[in-house]
Parts: C-alpha cells; sequence; structure tokens
C-alpha cells in the first residue's frame, strides 16, 4: 500500500462528496468488499505481494452488485498481469 497514494485519493474522492473507506491490507479488503455495497474499488495491484490487488479486483467483479474496480501500482514494472475482462 502506498500511504501518500491512499491519503491523496480519500481526499480527491471525498471533496466530491463520496464516502471512503481504506482498509491496511488483502485481508480487510476481501472481507469489506464482502460485507458492504460499494461503487467503487481502487486498489494497489501488489497489496502485500504481487498480485494480490489483481486477484481483489477479480473477487469484486464477482459480487451481485459490482463496484467499479481501479488496478494501479506505482511501479513501473509489474510481473503480474491482468485477464483482458478487467
Amino acid at each position: 500500500m502506498n500511504p501518500p497514494f491512499v491519503t491523496l485519493s480519500r481526499l480527491f474522492w471525498k471533496k466530491r462528496g463520496y464516502r471512503v473507506r481504506a482498509v491496511p491490507d488483502f485481508a480487510a479488503a476481501r472481507k469489506a468488499i464482502g460485507r458492504g455495497a460499494y461503487d467503487a474499488v481502487v486498489t494497489d495491484m501488489s497489496l502485500e505481494e504481487e498480485g494480490l490487488g489483481l486477484e481483489l479486483a477479480r473477487e469484486a467483479k464477482k459480487l451481485r452488485s459490482a463496484p467499479a474496480v481501479v488496478v494501479y501500482t506505482d511501479r513501473p514494472q509489474s510481473t503480474a498481469s491482468a485477464p483482458p475482462w478487467l
């Protein structure tokens, strides 16, 4: 997780009237999306390890009311690859 990015993202979305929930890791994010209805999920591709962000995105897209998903990385290159539909 990139703390400066999280802080800037929270401020950006809150300023536009959205409620924002930031969680510290993959387990907390997985639990949160399983419990609540979210309009969007923004995740780092790697979280604690390479590819966990993509796994979270896939899980979010399987939900009945699937949120929009944004996967980012602050690494110049990543070994994880996303399927074309994600």
